[in-house]
């Protein structure tokens, strides 16, 4: 199992962030579950783009909890631009 969270920097605010919604997360276990994550993460990215200025996608293996030390990013990616292109 995979942990991707959807990770945004917004106006006023120096770092990327993981917002606290259900929106921002996903646990998938296949290919499609991946797909299927990066799909709801665009829908977020593009209905709230008036106030995000960047996002990445930051992957992690097992279940990620904040509180857990020792848990390092598998891969992160910046999918906002990719983001803007879609429209």
């Amino acid at each position: 199992m995979f942990t991707i969270l959807l990770e945004i920097k917004v106006k006023g605010r120096p770092a990327f962030y993981n917002p606290a919604v259900e929106e921002c997360r996903a646990y998938p276990r296949t290919e499609k579950g991946v797909e299927r994550a990066m799909r709801k993460f665009m829908t977020f990215i593009e209905s709230r783009k008036d106030w995000i200025i960047e996002a990445r996608v930051v992957l992690y293996e097992g279940r990620y909890e904040y509180w857990k030390t020792g848990m390092e990013p598998v891969m992160m990616k910046d999918i906002y631009k990719q983001c803007l292109r879609n429209e």
